[in-house]
């Protein structure tokens, strides 16, 4: 289970991976949550939870959540360009899922 801190390193110190033409944070998104790795469990430090729409918690405690974020609660990887910045924290799992996304690009 990755061990990450709840705010990494600014993501654009990381690494940029290219994951396809038109897809945004909302697609890859979709696209990765039938992904394992996107429920891979993590813990983080200190431990985060976010808030729904009812005001109950909503714990950040999968890598998924941990790069995408949840309401109340903004995730660590940055969309641009065709592609997503991670963080210099960010586990090999998460690379993989980006990589897997675009194709092994």
């Amino acid at each position: 289970m990755p061990d990450l801190p709840a705010r990494s390193s600014p993501p654009r110190l990381g690494t940029f991976i290219f994951i396809g033409s038109g897809i945004n944070k909302w697609v890859a998104r979709e696209l990765a949550r039938s992904h394992p790795l996107y429920h891979l469990p993590i813990t983080l430090h200190p431990p985060v939870t976010g808030r729904d729409d009812h005001g109950n918690p909503v714990p950040v405690n999968t890598l998924g959540r941990w790069l995408f974020g949840v309401p109340g609660y903004a995730g660590n990887a940055v969309f641009e360009n065709d592609g997503v910045w991670l963080p210099p924290e960010a586990p090999e799992e998460a690379h993989q899922l980006f990589r897997e996304l675009g194709g092994g690009k």
